[in-house]
């Protein structure tokens, strides 16, 4: 006969037999998890290292234009069997940009590493270095040489002339230099004419000037603009064809281009527009209102007399003196236009319809101006 005490002791026997059983379970697991670790961790222990293999240390950017970009590059293999990892260091000289193609190398797979320098000037020979580093234990930095010249076969410096505001009866003399950073035995073979009335000289340049470009070859060019001209803006190029004194001789031909504005001999500044429409406004039937311009004379003759104002409508009031505040100097006089007080109701402002303005001058070159009001007198209310 089974008793109670003996029923309890075998029930607590049983899930004490399987608490051992679930133990030794979980040690055996755990021992076999631990076991595939250590085996794992003595596989990879056996894996060689990474090694960084690379095809030349020594690059050339050749030569490169000033604010031109130039690059050269070279390519990194990893010949270990555990991954190569690449990083840049702050040793690179700073004008040099690296871009690596990847920084996780696998086994037998390759990288690019590219190098971007971009002159802002004329340097001559340039040498700088690119640093990586890496986990290559037998090479935990790699330096990368390169090398290249800041400078141009033939340019004009600066690439542009820009002659600014001219007035029109004074010349102007704007300067550039041709210059060869490449070669020393040029000469000039051929200077096509300007377009324009300006006048060139072309001749040896300044040794000091020549210096600063690294100049191998330079000659001084200068451009003299006129008086007399045209006003307004205006455009020219001046072509030059150069050749060596080699055999077979080689040819370049270099462009300036030239720019600038001959300002008008009369102008008109203030409450007028390009298309010489002056804005009076609008006005109240009854009131008066005037415009005041300046007229500024550029001539050898600053004397501006005048021999006849008309203006259509015949109520507009138009009147000229000379300006006020002396210490502006001479040139310039006052430009008064008024509707007066007595003036019709009328509207010279819509669809093209303004008042007209002219001018005479006894002037040996200055004859004439001719102006537009836009204004409206409406009721009042």
């Amino acid at each position: 006969m089974i008793t109670p005490t003996r029923l309890l002791l075998s029930l607590i026997g049983g899930l004490a037999l399987i608490v051992v059983v679930a133990i030794f379970g979980s040690n055996l697991v755990e021992s076999e998890k631990d076991k595939d670790r250590q085996e794992r961790i003595a596989s990879v222990e056996k894996m060689r290292p990474p090694k960084l293999v690379i095809e030349k240390s020594n690059l050339d950017f050749g030569r490169i234009k000033p604010n031109h970009s130039g690059t050269c590059g070279v390519v990194i293999r990893n010949a270990g069997e555990r991954r190569l990892e690449l990083g840049k260091s702050s040793d690179t000289t700073k004008e040099l940009e690296v871009h690596l193609g990847d920084d996780r190398v696998r086994e037998d797979e390759t990288t690019s590493v590219n190098i971007l320098w971009k002159p802002e000037k004329n340097l001559g020979l340039f040498m700088g270095q690119v640093v990586l580093t890496t986990n290559d234990p037998e090479q935990p930095q790699v330096t990368l040489q390169v090398k290249g010249i800041a400078g141009t076969e033939l340019a004009f410096e600066p690439l542009t002339l820009a002659a600014g505001e001219i007035p029109p009866h004074q010349t102007k003399t704007v300067s550039a230099m041709l210059y060869s950073n490449a070669w020393d035995d040029l000469e000039i073979e051929q200077v096509e004419p300007l377009v324009s009335e300006a006048k060139w000289t072309i001749e040896d340049a300044n040794a000091a000037e020549a210096d600063k470009l690294l100049a191998k070859w330079a000659k001084a060019v200068r451009v003299e603009i006129p008086a007399g001209l045209t006003n307004g803006p205006f455009k020219d190029t001046l072509r030059v064809k150069v050749k060596r004194r080699t055999q077979p001789a080689e040819t370049r031909t270099c462009e300036l281009p030239i720019s600038g504005r001959v300002l008008r001999r009369l102008a008109v500044y203030g409450d007028v527009d390009p298309r010489a429409v002056i804005d009076v406004g609008k006005i109240e039937k009854g009131d008066s209102k005037r415009v005041r311009l300046i007229m500024k004379v550029r001539d050898e003759q600053l004397d501006l007399p005048v021999k006849k104002i008309t203006a259509s409508p015949e109520f507009l009031k138009v009147n000229v003196k000379r300006y006020e505040a002396e210490t502006l100097g001479d040139g310039l006089y006052h430009l008064d236009v008024e509707v007066p007080a007595d003036a019709p109701l009328c509207t010279y402002y819509l669809d093209g319809k303004y008042a007209e303005i002219h001018l005479e001058f006894d002037h040996p070159r200055i004859k004439e101006l001719n102006l537009k009001a836009a204004f409206m007198v409406n009721p009042k209310f």
